[in-house]
């Protein structure tokens, strides 16, 4: 079992599709993890993105520092506090994405609470986090379709990382957001 917030929900999110035999967890939970890295969205823009990308609503709350931190994270220097296009190409985005590294059903399970806003049917009344919600989105489709046990749990406050644990999702569950994620992961552990 392993569970990180923010780069570290990305690292246990990597470590469980990529590690093999014993160094790969059972269960894993992120919160605020960066799913999809640098990586258009389904709704066309970027997890990082702001208002200056030319979306009517902020993706991140902080766009220089999410873009910073994830072309820090990516390797690509020096860090640009924007979209990195030499970077994208070589692909390293995508070596860092979650996303692309969760490929079968056989991966562990994984429980992943973000929140903020905007991504529609879920979070428009709220503030964007620093992670775009849409990454979220976006990683509960693949791990739908992959057919991966996961659980999203999904608050409408623009809060990042451990700031949710005591928070709700909003799925009309009393338990927070750390019971929640403590359930989860004891209910998906191999004996």
């Amino acid at each position: 079992m392993a569970a990180g917030a923010s780069s570290g929900g990305n690292l246990t999110f990597m470590a469980a599709a990529l590690g093999t035999g014993s160094s790969r967890p059972d269960a894993v939970a992120g919160w605020s993890a960066a799913a999809t890295e640098a990586q258009q969205g389904s709704n066309t823009a970027f997890g990082c993105d702001g208002v200056d990308s030319g979306f009517s609503l902020a993706q991140s709350s902080d766009p220089m520092a999410c873009w910073t931190g994830t072309n820090t994270y990516a390797g690509c220097l020096p860090a640009m506090s924007t979209y990195d296009s030499t970077c994208d190409g070589a692909g390293w985005y995508q070596k860092i994405a979650p996303i692309n590294s969760y490929t079968s059903s056989t991966m562990p399970p994984i429980f992943f609470a973000n929140g903020g806003g905007p991504a529609s049917g879920i979070g428009m009344t709220s503030d964007p986090e620093l992670i775009g919600l849409i990454e979220a989105v976006d990683f509960r489709t693949v791990l739908t379709t992959q057919l991966v046990i996961n659980f999203r749990c999904i608050v409408n406050r623009p809060l990042h990382a451990t700031a949710y644990l005591p928070g709700h999702c909003n799925d009309g569950n009393t338990d927070t957001v750390l019971q929640r994620t403590v359930t989860f992961l004891g209910d998906h552990l191999v004996p």
